[in-house]
């Protein structure tokens, strides 16, 4: 499904405005993920916000930058405070901000970490 948006339908500045007063937007998101399904079901998005009935019991699979210079490492690092999950896998992968999405390391070295880890908690 292709969604048309026209950009006068949605003002960014109100809508970032409107997130930076919620406190935050990890999994406590103090109303920072309906905010955002607010503004993007009229526009044809189909949101659907994941309730984790008990703290902490989601596993999590972060992978990230080590040579990151946008979200330096230890910023991606620090989510397992924030998340309080039991079950929490950090990877630092050899490579910078772009080169997780578009290097030759990136696609050989991070989809097999994926699919090793879905496979371990499936």
């Amino acid at each position: 499904m292709t969604v048309q948006v026209k950009p006068e339908a949605l003002d960014p500045a109100a809508l970032a405005a409107e997130l930076i007063r919620c406190p935050s937007v990890t999994p406590k998101d103090a109303g920072a993920i309906d905010v955002l399904a607010r503004a993007l079901e009229p526009l044809g998005f189909a949101c659907t916000k994941l309730e984790f009935t008990e703290p902490g019991t989601e596993p999590v699979l972060n992978l990230y930058a080590l040579g990151d210079h946008i979200v330096p490492p230890d910023a991606s690092a620090a989510m397992q405070r924030y998340l309080g999950s039991a079950d929490y896998t950090g990877c630092g992968i050899d490579t910078g901000h772009i080169g997780m999405y578009v290097s030759r390391k990136a696609a050989h070295e991070i989809p097999p970490r994926i699919v090793a880890w879905l496979r371990e908690h499936s």
